[in-house]
């Protein structure tokens, strides 16, 4: 089974390229054309003033019903009071991941996660949660923004 843990971020599900005049793909959907999960846990920040992420992270769940249809989506709200502060992103999003890891099934599992969405802080976590070796998982990231991204580990 193969789980990927991502933010959503202010360009999921859809995006207006400045530079193309296009609406594209954003990251998560750019992803997920080009490889499959079992299971995507959304993670998105209620305490937005900038976006709503929950509506985001819904919109996202609609098109996976529909174009992803083999994927579950999970949702998992959190509240942050900052996201750009690196100890709160941490202890919440290391409980959300133990919480994670430990209600897995399946021993079997292969954890992604996505280092694209979310505030360099975020993705900093993700980071040094699979450094640390609190969350086995890859890292993908994204090789270029405009075309589908080929992923890479590390």
């Amino acid at each position: 089974m193969d789980i990927l843990l991502t933010w959503v971020g202010s360009r999921d599900p859809i995006w207006d390229n400045p530079r193309t005049k296009q609406r594209q793909q954003g990251p998560i959907l750019s992803l997920l054309q080009s490889k499959s999960f079992d299971r995507v846990y959304l993670f998105f920040n209620l305490s937005s003033s900038s976006d709503d992420f929950r509506a985001r992270a819904n919109a996202l769940y609609r098109v996976c019903r529909t174009s992803h249809t083999d994927t579950k989506i999970v949702h998992r709200p959190i509240e942050l009071v900052s996201v750009t502060d690196y100890r709160e992103i941490f202890r919440v999003v290391n409980h959300e991941c133990q919480t994670i890891l430990a209600d897995a099934t399946d021993l079997d599992t292969n954890y992604f996660v996505y280092l694209s969405p979310g505030t360099p802080q975020m993705q900093t976590v993700w980071v040094l949660l699979v450094q640390a070796g609190l969350l086995p998982a890859e890292r993908l990231r994204p090789i270029s923004l405009l075309r589908v991204p080929k992923y890479g580990m590390r």
